[in-house]
């Protein structure tokens, strides 16, 4: 579990604010399982596949694509949210093709989101 902190505006006064970031993972259908305990709060999933199809050398399971996920709290923006993925195929020769960068906006604020949670700003 890592730790993000953004500047939460309280009344009458603006104080930082820390939100535990941590992560679960699965392969569809299974339930979630949480993602050992880290220090940063971003994430990178593995998706492997079996090089030769399961032939007649064994398993050659290598990696086929990398996803990396990285939420961030806003500054200048107090409580903006943004999920930050970085999608890396990775080449038959294990080298790394052209890393896809994406961007989630979420529709609230860090703020409203704890408050919508039951947990409002205490002045």
């Amino acid at each position: 579990m890592g730790d993000k902190t953004y500047n939460r505006i309280k009344d009458p006064s603006i104080n930082a604010t820390t939100m535990a970031i941590s992560g679960e993972a699965r392969e569809l259908p299974n339930a979630l399982a949480a993602i050992a305990a880290g220090t940063t709060g971003n994430f990178e999933v593995a998706v492997s596949a079996d090089a030769d199809g399961g032939g007649a050398g064994g398993p050659a399971i290598q990696q086929l694509y990398r996803v990396a996920l990285f939420p961030n709290i806003g500054q200048a923006d107090p409580g903006a949210q943004r999920l930050a993925i970085e999608v890396t195929p990775v080449l038959g020769d294990g080298t790394d093709g052209e890393t896809i960068v994406l961007s989630a906006e979420h529709p609230e604020t860090m703020s409203a989101w704890q408050t919508a949670a039951g947990f409002p700003p205490v002045a």
